[in-house]
Parts: C-alpha cells; structure tokens; sequence
C-alpha cells in the first residue's frame, strides 16, 4: 500500500501539485529497490557472511542517494525498510534465529548512509 505524503508529516500538497506524484511514484520504485536488495544481502548474512561483507552498506548508500534525490525524509525511508522487513521471509528467519541485533545494524547503516556525504563512503561501524 502506497502511503501519501501527508501519512509522513508533509501538508497536502507541499511543493507543488505534481511533486506528489512524483514523489509517490520515487517511493514505489524505492519500495520495490529495497526489497529486492534487502532480500539478496539479507540471504548472505543467514548464509554466514558478515553484514559488513554483504553488500548491504553500499546499497544503502545507493538507496540512501536515491531517497535524498527525491527528497524523501529519512522517516519515509526507514519505515519502507521496516515495511520490508516484515515481509520478507529472509528478515522474519534472522528474527527467529535472535539475530535482532542484524536488523539493529541494518537501520543503523541506513541512517548513516542516508546522512552520510554523498560522494565519499561512510567508514564501517564498530
């Protein structure tokens, strides 16, 4: 389900009548960019690979650029990772197995990636 900007805090019709769609069109491409990575890195770190190691930081860092672009706030951008989560079967298994701290690290290098300098990547998190 597509959620309106107003849903995320934005007035109705903030920035001009065709920046909605706009705007709503960039989070369903998103939303579908985000599962489908999320999927494959997520696959990797149950298969044992360290999250560092998986992939998962450089496409943040490239959905990160993508949602600024678009100018999607963080917020936005965090629930449709979350959304994510719950569904794919790949994050409910890390759940299960109390591999929350996976999923901690995941929005951790989302955030980071989201506010982190567009040019340079972001130095791994201890």
């Amino acid at each position: 389900m597509l959620m309106p900007d107003s849903e995320f805090g934005y007035p109705e019709g903030a920035g001009g009548e065709n920046d909605n769609d706009g705007r709503v069109e960039s989070t369903a491409a998103l939303r579908t960019v985000i599962q489908m990575t999320l999927r494959t890195d997520l696959r990797r770190v149950l298969a044992g690979c360290p999250i560092e190691q998986s992939g998962l930081r450089e496409n943040l860092r490239t959905i990160g650029a993508h949602a600024r672009r678009h100018r999607l706030r963080a917020e936005q951008l965090l629930i449709l990772i979350k959304e994510a989560c719950a569904n794919l079967p790949e994050a409910r298994e890390l759940l299960a197995k109390d591999r929350q701290e996976a999923i901690d690290q995941l929005i951790s290098m989302a955030v980071e990636e989201y506010y982190g300098p567009a040019d340079s990547p972001s130095a791994p998190s201890s």
